[in-house]
């Protein structure tokens, strides 16, 4: 683990009301170099302000090296003296962490990697024999390989050997696909349930401070009309793949709220950018199509996030506080895109003749996401979108 020193101590706010929220202030310290956080108390309650503070501005990847306070005390209208507020401010240095990755050569799994690399984090990944490896030079300085599969006793000890997080995104499907790829069922619930469950122990046994499970939006097959499609709608999935992510965000909640550990499940719905190889990426095949001239169908479409965003909202569970996140899951969900909106971007950006035969679809519900985006999640929005399909067009030209 490497600290770059912080370049000084600054005031975030100064003169906050009674009852100001320590966990807005918290949400609202961005900076990498500083920060202060703000405690306003309720008349004379007893805080431990030191431990609040290191608690709520010091994630993950976040050390307090220097704290000074100053604390005022005026009269309320009754006359009664109480603490207006304590104003804290604390120098941070910048922690850097080893963080294991499992599933890091899947389509996600190599926009993760990437994510953590740019905030200087280092990884530990496992690979298979059969693992394609290549594009991924540009991160290799940052990345040590592991040969290891999910389920393996000692390769997952290896694996979480001396790291301070872990991003478990690994699947065991030897069918290849999400519904209907689990080949044989209690071997796919054996090698991920308790492989993921064996995963957390050893995590746990080695001091691994904090740990984000990939759960899957497919836990929300059946919708019930009479509530909104939240963290707390009751998940009840139709497939082997979303039972299974089902079962394990189960054990994140026991171990979370149950066992105070810093564990967290995040739950892409559907995940879109450019692949590895390109032709491997959703939409291609419309996109190449479009290219050609060719006249489309387009009657489909789905809710989506991109993949870089799964890979920002990882970071940012793993370096919010752990109040927040332990035992909690999270939507993860940008927006609902169309074929035929994808397919009209890329008729735009190739200047094609196709025809686009069919009409815009659109969702039969939304997918809530203001608890991620409490975190100060920013999706990509339709900006990320018309990026990935000039890329398409590129990779299809």
């Amino acid at each position: 683990m490497t600290a770059t020193p912080a370049r000084g101590v600054r005031q975030l706010l100064t003169g906050v009301p009674l009852l100001f929220d320590i966990r807005t202030a918290g949400q609202r310290i961005e900076s990498e170099e500083t920060a202060a956080g703000v405690l306003a108390l309720q008349r004379m309650r007893p805080i431990n302000w030191y431990d609040d503070l290191l608690d709520v501005v010091t994630g993950a990847n976040y050390a307090i090296t220097a704290v000074g306070a100053i604390c005022d005390r005026v009269a309320n209208r009754s006359g009664m003296q109480i603490t207006a507020g304590i104003m804290v401010t604390a120098r941070l240095e910048k922690r850097t962490m080893r963080i294991a990755v499992t599933g890091a050569t899947g389509f996600i799994g190599r926009y993760l990697v990437r994510q953590l690399t740019a905030k200087a984090h280092t990884c530990r990944c496992w690979y298979r024999s059969a693992s394609d490896r290549t594009g991924l030079d540009d991160v290799t300085p940052h990345v040590e390989w592991l040969p290891g599969v999910l389920g393996d006793p000692a390769a997952t000890a290896a694996l979480v050997d001396g790291c301070e997080a872990v991003v478990h995104g690994a699947l065991y499907h030897p069918g290849g696909g999400f519904r209907g790829g689990e080949g044989n069922l209690l071997e796919f619930v054996e090698t991920n349930v308790v492989g993921t469950l064996r995963l957390i122990e050893a995590s746990r046994a080695a001091g691994v401070g904090r740990f984000v499970f990939i759960s899957t939006c497919a836990v929300h097959e059946r919708i019930l009309a009479d509530r909104p499609l939240d963290e707390n709608h009751p998940t009840l999935p139709t497939s082997h793949y979303g039972a299974h992510k089902a079962a394990i965000e189960q054990f994140v909640h026991s171990f979370g709220w149950g066992q105070n550990y810093a564990i967290c499940g995040l739950r892409p719905t559907g995940v879109y950018g450019l692949a590895h190889p390109a032709s491997e990426s959703k939409w291609f095949d419309l996109v190449r199509a479009i290219v050609r001239g060719e006249d489309v169908i387009c009657q489909r479409g789905g809710k989506e996030v991109h993949a870089a965003d799964v890979g920002r909202a990882v970071e940012l569970l793993l370096t919010a506080p752990q109040p927040q996140i332990a035992g909690e899951v999270f939507n993860c969900y940008d927006r609902y895109i169309s074929e035929f909106e994808v397919a009209t971007l890329a008729k735009q950006l190739s200047g094609s003749r196709s025809q686009i035969l069919g009409q815009p679809s659109s969702p039969k519900n939304q997918i809530m996401t203001d608890k991620l985006q409490g975190l100060c999640m920013k999706f990509g929005g339709q900006p990320l979108l018309e990026a990935t399909v000039r890329q398409l067009v590129a990779a299809a030209q």
